[in-house]
């Protein structure tokens, strides 16, 4: 079986955002995520502006009474407190005034979600600012924004400048949709990805790591899966430099016959 798993983005803080409702559920999402390999998680609770910033020291509190209740059956859990950030949030100015770091876990990684309302106009500048000051911006699941699958070109400036892409696994079995599907894997093949997460909200049937694992492992290589869904993550944990490989241009792929006929 697979081992040290490393989800970047989870909503399993209990009863502070959409995510799990209650510290059952996240439970729940923790033990099947570890049944199968998972030994690492970043909890991230949304965050879109500063007054969301009072909830922090409860949600400090509420993991640490989390990691206390899955440790008889999850001993080799590590959970690390992140956030997944608006876009429209000016995040340094409120790491300053407020004196919290924003970031995932104690590195200079920062998750960010973008709009699934439409694009925000602040985001290139915001990711700019947050490099200058020495932070890795990682994008959220941008294969499932609409604004994204029209214009490729939008992502492929972002990550010619050092922004981090993270998809979800549900995205890449078809979970929000044959388009979502696609272009999700359009931007694996493009070398445009570095993370694969869950973004667990609630528990499901079976493990979204796991069957993320399997799915690049199959589709694409035991090395990739390694690479997106453990070494980079680990990389974030240890607050090291992620090197991935040269991201190619934008050029739609062509399906085989047999990607057709196999449904990749």
């Amino acid at each position: 079986m697979i081992t040290n798993l490393v989800d970047v983005h989870a909503h399993t803080i209990p009863g502070v955002d959409d995510g799990s409702r209650n510290e059952q559920v996240s439970l729940e999402i923790l033990k099947e995520e570890y049944s199968m390999g998972m030994r690492h998680q970043f909890c991230t609770p949304h965050m879109n502006d500063r007054s969301e910033m009072e909830a922090i020291p409860r949600m400090k509190q509420l993991l640490e009474h989390l990691k206390a209740a899955c440790k008889a059956d999850c001993p080799e859990l590590n959970l690390y407190l992140g956030y997944e950030l608006g876009p429209d949030f000016d995040i340094l100015g409120a790491m300053k005034t407020e004196g919290e770091k924003l970031t995932m876990g104690d590195t200079d990684y920062i998750l960010i979600g973008p709009l699934f309302s439409g694009q925000s106009n602040n985001m290139m500048d915001m990711f700019y600012d947050l490099q200058t000051a020495g932070y890795v911006p990682i994008l959220a699941h941008p294969e499932r924004m609409g604004y994204y699958q029209k214009d490729p070109s939008i992502l492929q400036e972002y990550v010619e400048k050092g922004v981090l892409l993270q998809v979800n696994a549900p995205s890449l079995m078809g979970r929000y949709g044959d388009t979502t599907k696609h272009f999700c894997r359009e931007l694996i093949d493009h070398n445009w990805v570095s993370f694969v997460a869950s973004d667990n909200h609630r528990a499901h049937a079976e493990s979204r790591m796991y069957k993320g694992y399997e799915y690049i492992s199959r589709h694409w290589s035991s090395e990739l899966a390694d690479r997106l869904l453990i070494e980079n993550g680990l990389k974030v944990i240890n607050n090291l430099v992620i090197e991935n490989e040269e991201p190619l241009g934008w050029h739609k792929t062509k399906k085989s016959f047999w990607q057709v006929l196999f449904k990749k």
